[in-house]
């Protein structure tokens, strides 16, 4: 996916600079300056890293217990930097860079316990806010917020610093450096050459991109080479060619993470969402019993029918559609034998008119001569009668109702048919 590098100014807000960075991390040639809603047509389907100024955030690091969790280290880190910083710790965010492990040091006892280095940026959440509503008034919605100092293009054993007219740049490890005015460039590089843990990586080497046109005032130990390198583009060119993944340190973590607000977003459809989600459960699950219901209905009906089958054609041995292939025997002996057959003839009646009601269940069935005597279980004494109504709307048979009785919540019937 494409990048969109845009570079935020503090001191001339209506102004910022932008540059789209190809899938290889390669900054195009045309490089713009206008204003964030100019700047918003090029947003479409590309990642935004929005770069903000050094001198609004204050990059520092802590040697913290390995074994905590990422978790336990976000709130750990705001404590470990309470006496460096002026602010309230609420007032500040506090954003975690990618950690180092430390090699245990020996004491008198053993190794002590495992470290690691964590790069830390702190800025003041007001100030965060406030370019994030800028962004979104503009309706460009950032992935990542970094300090431009981390974009300065960087190499190992090597400090980088980026120039412009008021400003200076200083990117001094993967996730660490400074900003400060132009004028006091010589006074913190000193500083931070001979103080710190820079002093223990010193550098062999320091990379100067100059966007200001007049040599820079730089005065550094005479064993430390200093490369100065002419730039004549805008100074978001150089930036976007050291942006690097693993070097920022986004500061849209924790509250202002994408998904701490989609978490805002979503919090008062939470209840509904779980009433809704209930619903669908109760809804499934009395489908899925009903279906059960029916499906064992089907089986019940499905062996009567077999049974039923079986009765009328005791020889018969595979009967995997009953229904079916009743139909196909009434048919081979239908019309044509039905004089010859009386009893595929009144079985025939029967079965039509049965089959229709799946409430009618046949219990026995026995042939005698020319007339049919059928058992029947039927759950009401009215669908008995209205079968043998069905019947002898026939003309040539002739239906007697010989007993009816009633057990539990079932009439037991005896219908004779004869053929006339």
């Amino acid at each position: 996916m494409e990048t969109l590098f845009i570079k935020l100014d503090n001191k001339n807000p209506d102004t910022v600079q932008w540059v789209v960075i190809d899938e290889a991390g390669n900054p195009e040639a045309t490089v713009r300056q206008g204003s964030l809603t100019e700047a918003r047509e090029f947003v479409h389907q590309r990642r935004v890293v929005c770069a903000i100024p050094g001198t609004d955030v204050y990059l520092d690091h802590v040697n913290l217990p390995s074994s905590r969790s990422r978790r336990k280290l976000q709130q750990a880190v705001p404590f470990a930097l309470e006496d460096d910083l002026a602010e309230d710790l609420d007032d500040l965010q506090f954003a975690l860079g990618r950690e180092q492990t430390m090699t245990p040091a020996e004491t008198e006892d053993g190794p002590s316990q495992s470290l690691i280095n964590l790069p830390v940026a702190v800025i003041n959440k007001q100030r965060l806010r406030a370019y994030l509503d800028r962004l979104a008034e503009a309706g460009i919605k950032p992935h990542v917020m970094m300090p431009d100092v981390l974009a300065v293009p960087y190499q190992d054993n090597e400090w980088s610093v980026c120039i412009d007219d008021k400003s200076a740049l200083v990117h001094t490890r993967p996730q660490a450096g400074f900003a400060c005015d132009l004028e006091n460039l010589p006074f913190m590089l000193e500083a931070a050459l001979n103080t710190g843990d820079e002093q223990k990586t010193s550098p062999a080497q320091i990379r100067i991109w100059n966007h200001n046109g007049a040599a820079p005032p730089l005065s550094v130990d005479s064993e430390i080479q200093v490369d100065l390198i002419e730039q004549d583009t805008l100074p978001v060119v150089t930036l976007a060619r050291g942006y690097k993944k693993d070097q920022h340190i986004n500061l849209l973590q924790g509250e202002f993470s994408y998904r701490q607000e989609y978490g805002k977003l979503l919090k008062p459809w939470q209840l509904p969402g779980a009433l809704l989600l209930t619903l669908i459960v109760v809804l499934f699950t009395s489908n899925f019993i009903e279906y059960k219901r029916l499906q064992s209905q089907q089986t019940e009906l499905q062996q009567n029918m077999v049974d039923l089958y079986r009765q009328a054609f005791p020889d018969a041995r595979n009967i995997p559609d009953p229904k079916r292939q009743m139909e196909d025997k009434l048919k081979e002996a239908g019309a044509a034998s039905s004089s010859e057959s009386p009893f595929l003839k009144l079985l025939n009646y029967v079965g039509t008119e049965i089959s229709v009601n799946p409430q009618i269940k046949i219990t026995s069935l026995s042939f005698n001569g020319n007339r049919l005597d059928v058992e029947l279980s039927v759950p009401e004494l009215a669908t008995l009668d209205a079968l043998k109504q069905k019947l002898d709307q026939h003309t040539d048979v002739a239906t007697e109702l010989q007993s009816a009785s009633t057990e539990g919540d079932t009439v037991k019937g005896h219908l004779r048919i004869s053929q006339r």
